[in-house]
């Protein structure tokens, strides 16, 4: 029974990576990619960890809400630019390059969202 709930988050996971994929090549617009996609990435990084590992949820979403954080951190200190990547494509999309403390607050409902969605029924 355990194993169906890993392949169940590994499979959410991989269906929200997708559309994030999809959101980050392909949408231009001034809520769902620098919103919406915020949220997304803390549900999607949760339930891969989650299926991954055997970690509980609120562990699970509080060390992803803090890694968030701590990247956002790094956007507002120009870690990017201090580490020569900011002109490396991948490094932009999955580190970004400008911080919004609005960020933050999307994270924020982006781990509430998670932990809600992820019953250990």
């Amino acid at each position: 029974m355990a194993k169906r709930f890993r392949i169940k988050r590994l499979t959410i996971a991989a269906v929200l990576f997708v559309v994030l994929v999809v959101i980050a090549l392909f949408v231009r617009d001034p809520i769902v990619r620098p919103y919406l996609g915020d949220v997304l990435v803390v549900i999607f990084l949760h339930f891969l960890l989650r299926g991954l590992f055997r970690v509980g949820r609120l562990v699970s979403v509080l060390g992803v809400f803090a890694l968030a954080v701590i990247i956002e951190g790094a956007q507002a200190l120009r870690v990017i630019e201090w580490l020569h990547l900011a002109d490396v494509p991948v490094a932009r999309v999955v580190f970004g390059t400008t911080a919004e403390w609005r960020d933050v607050a999307m994270y924020g409902a982006g781990a509430i969202l998670a932990y809600v969605l992820d019953q250990d029924r």
